[in-house]
């Protein structure tokens, strides 16, 4: 199915008490999730995550959702309660509860035409802190249960607390003051769900990696707390109710769900709950009173051990404070020490001990500690919006795509012949000066011959190139993208418009730092260690510079040295014609040096030419060299730049191999640094 086609996004979230099924737009802007109607759940909305199996001679095989929670034709043990926990290989019961309940959620809502999976992406959430647990291997156990189910592979899976943070930052009930203060700094996101407490940090202002935390201190241990309380309270009938439970355990399971109601009323209102649950056993009805008021609750959330951790047994608030302490701890060893904000979401975030656990460990937020409105159904509406911002996202990069695909090329190779002329220039300009300054060293005679000097040229610009050279290239480089940058400006302009990305985002990540580019200010960045993106442009940086000396050095420093060579023959003729020009004015000494020499004036060959062809292997006495004029072999030299600079530029074009891996390197550093665009863009197309 296409991007395009996708009609409505399904937020998809799976928790252990309760199920909540959200839809949104992803086409539209302004749209808003809505939640989705369900028979199966409280006021059609929130589905409670309960699995029931009817007796094989009713013939209704599974239930979910109220429909279990009512029914009077289940089979022995046939209801299951509090089922979700940390996905482990091998556990099938886990496995079949979830895929029963998925399969007959999703059949039921396209029974009802709510859902069709040929139009709908499905966001399913997950805890945080699976992502950090084996490597993240229970998100992977998850995920292939889910492709077993009708759902098959139309769905992604989103941690809850980035749901949560999203339904913050787009949902219109947070006020704008409190939007802005999130918007400072370090936000800390409490997800309190019935099976675990998820902890994310995230820096909204610098839009940083999360940092998560979490532990299995679900509110389900205060179901299970209140439960076994209320046993000790029905003493009279407890032996009777205990004995029945364990020939009918789905009856226990019916009475956890009554004291989870319970406590669920009890902290809607905080007044006394009174009520009783009536059970039939041998025939007899047994009614097992719950009593649940302040007391009793301060008890059983302050004082009563219900979770071990680290091998502590403590209580639900110790347990709390514990885990929000060491995840502080863990956030200082990172250097974040200022949270700006805290939100609080999550089924089970209106238990006041939340709020009172994140004063004592956060003091001075007293303004800034948000509980979420309505948190049974933010995350489902989070991961519906999230899905949407992925929806657009997809299509954003989908565009930026086929830019780079069909468009980026053509840009690169536009400013190739810049490229190469900028690379000659730099080039020739070093061998230019590498020949003078040997010369120079020759004339003073720290060079013997010219021969010498030859050899010591070519070792030096072969030390150039692998030296210096790659400097010189990663410069140009820099400025060569900033080239290819500027032509392709409009484009993403017309991107950033169109997905009102705000202007510039998509540039900002060829902001690659480079000390060396004075002249394109636009591609200063300062970055963090865990960014990547500086790294990704030091290696490409590395790997072209690498290309590019070994071009100029295996293909064009052959050429060069030719040229070289001619420049050392105009040099011996330059030196020749000065002692050819100095004999005038002192034939004695010369005829002593020719002598000397060996040369044979009269042996038919002209004297200069003789002269020319045995000066480069003679060790010339100073004298003789202080006749040789600095400017007219320097204007020799000089008259080759032109030649070096044309063979180098000739090389480079000629390697057709060269040039098109050139155009993909480059291409891949745009490709990448776009793609990291888009995945930042997420948190800013809403």
């Amino acid at each position: 199915m296409s991007n395009k086609e996708i009609k409505s996004v399904i937020g998809f979230d799976l928790g252990d008490s309760q199920t909540v099924l959200s839809s949104i737009n992803p086409n539209s802007e302004s749209a808003e999730p809505t939640s989705m109607e369900c028979a199966l759940g409280v006021n059609n909305l929130i589905i409670p995550t309960v699995v029931g199996y009817t007796d094989p001679n009713k013939d209704k095989g599974v239930l979910i959702g109220i429909a279990a929670e009512n029914s009077n034709e289940l089979k022995l043990g046939g209801l299951h309660v509090s089922f979700k926990e940390v996905p482990k290989s091998g556990i099938q019961q886990y496995k079949k509860l979830t895929q029963d309940f998925v399969d007959h959620l999703i059949a039921h809502q396209i029974e009802k035409k709510v859902i069709n999976l040929d139009e709908c992406k499905i966001i399913v959430g997950h805890p945080s802190r699976w992502g950090h647990l084996e490597h993240g291997e229970p998100i992977k156990i998850f995920s292939d249960t889910l492709k077993e189910t009708i759902i098959g592979k139309n769905f992604e899976l989103v941690p809850e607390s980035r749901a949560a943070m999203v339904e913050a930052i787009e949902g219109r009930e947070i006020k704008n003051k409190q939007r802005n203060r999130m918007q400072e700094g370090w936000v800390l996101v409490i997800d309190a769900g019935s099976s675990t407490i998820d902890f994310t940090a995230v820096n909204l202002k610098e839009k940083s990696s999360p940092l998560d935390y979490g532990e299995e201190i679900g509110a389900r241990l205060i179901d299970r707390a209140i439960l076994d309380l209320s046993m000790d309270d029905n003493g009279d009938s407890k032996d009777i109710t205990c004995n029945y439970f364990n020939h009918r355990p789905e009856q226990k399971a019916r009475l956890e769900l009554f004291c989870r109601r319970g406590k669920e009323k009890y902290f809607s209102c905080e007044r006394t709950i009174d009520e009783a649950h009536s059970l039939r056993i041998e025939g007899k009805r047994v009614s097992h009173y719950l009593t649940l008021d302040k007391d009793r609750m301060d008890y059983i959330i302050n004082e009563l051990p219900v979770v071990n951790i680290e091998g502590e047994s403590l209580s639900y608030r110790d347990a709390l404070r514990k885990s929000l302490c060491n995840f502080k701890q863990e956030l200082h060893s990172k250097k974040v020490d200022d949270i700006s904000a805290i939100l609080l979401t999550g089924g089970a975030c209106n238990m006041g001990v939340i709020e009172k656990v994140c004063l004592e460990v956060f003091p001075g937020l007293n303004n800034d500690i948000l509980p979420l409105p309505n948190p049974s159904i933010t995350i489902a509406h989070g991961l519906a919006r999230w899905g949407r911002i992925q929806h657009r996202t997809e299509n954003f990069k989908s565009e930026v795509a086929t830019f780079i695909r069909a468009e980026l090329p053509d840009a690169v190779r536009g400013n190739l012949e810049w490229f190469y002329i900028k690379l000659a220039d730099a080039a020739s300009n070093a061998i230019i000066d590498i020949i003078k300054n040997k010369f120079d060293s020759w004339k003073r005679g720290n060079i013997s011959t010219i021969n010498s000097m030859n050899r010591n040229i070519d070792e030096a610009i072969k030390l150039w190139l692998a030296q210096d050279f790659p400097k010189e290239v990663e410069k140009i480089n820099s400025e060569f993208i900033g080239k290819v940058t500027n032509d392709i400006d409009v484009k993403l302009n017309e991107l950033e418009n169109k997905y009102r990305i705000p202007r510039g985002k998509l540039q900002s990540n060829f902001e690659w730092n480079s000390p060396t580019n004075n002249n394109y200010g636009r591609l200063y960045r300062n970055f963090d260690a865990t960014d990547g993106v500086g790294d990704v442009f030091t290696t490409l940086i590395s790997v072209i510079s690498g290309l590019v000396a070994g071009v100029v050095t295996f293909y064009a420093l052959p050429a060069v040295m030719s040229v070289v060579i001619s420049i050392i023959a105009l040099m011996s003729e330059t030196i020749a014609a000065a002692i050819i020009a100095a004999e005038l004015i002192n034939p004695i000494g010369w005829v002593m040096l020719i002598a000397t020499a060996g040369i044979t004036i009269f042996s038919g060959v002209s004297f200069k030419d003789s002269l020319t062809e045995k000066l480069p292997s003679w060790d010339l006495p100073d004298w003789v060299r202080g006749l040789v004029k600095k400017d007219s072999v320097y204007k020799s030299i000089d008259g080759k730049k032109a030649d070096i600079k044309q063979e180098i530029v000739k090389q480079m074009k000629q390697h057709s191999e060269f040039e098109e891996e050139l155009v993909n390197k480059t291409v891949s550093l745009f490709e990448d640094s776009l793609e990291k665009a888009a995945e930042d863009a997420r948190m800013l197309i809403m």
